[in-house]
């Protein structure tokens, strides 16, 4: 059986730049919630002179329930939006730190399987059961039970050309970006 090895180096910066490059990991006016952002500091503004302008003329109460209701309201979309971006920042940089201290790490592949190997931990996937394959020009993931996520800078570029060809031949579904 032929088969191909390919020994990945780790590049931290690399990786930080493919996950966080886009300000995907930013919580206020991010790239997913700039809207929110924005209602949430309109808000911030007109909450205080609305109740300044109650206090100040003892018959705003109306308006006083209806700013609060809209206040509430900026700031739970905006925690309801943030919050899933705070999680995965968290996740993001508990991979990187986890990241920093592999020491062995390989890409073993033929025509029948691909296999991970990250110091002792191995993954060994048939190519049929990989659901979904991403080929983009910083990073190849793939998706089935687990993730194989693969940096272009943890190898030389024919060897990534040459796994990404293998991949489109084998993987049903891919995604080239």
């Amino acid at each position: 059986m032929d088969q191909t090895e390919i020994i990945l180096k780790v590049d931290i910066e690399d990786l930080r730049d493919i996950y966080f490059g886009k300000r995907e990991h930013v919580y206020f006016f991010g790239p997913k919630t700039k809207t929110e952002s924005i209602g949430l500091v309109c808000a911030l503004v007109i909450f205080p002179l609305i109740v300044v302008y109650a206090i100040a003329t003892e018959s705003a109460g109306l308006g006083f329930v209806f700013s609060a209701i809209v206040f509430f309201t900026a700031v739970g979309t905006f925690w309801s939006t943030a919050g899933p971006i705070i999680q995965w920042k968290k996740s993001i940089d508990t991979f990187l730190e986890m990241a920093e201290k592999v020491k062995n790490l390989r890409v073993i592949y033929t025509d029948e399987f691909i296999h991970h190997i990250q110091d002792a931990t191995e993954t060994k996937l048939n190519w049929s059961v990989i659901e979904q394959a991403t080929i983009t020009d910083r990073f190849i993931q793939l998706q089935a039970s687990t993730t194989i996520f693969l940096p272009k800078s943890s190898m030389t570029s024919q060897e990534y050309r040459i796994l990404s060809d293998k991949i489109m031949e084998r993987v049903q579904e891919v995604q080239k970006i």
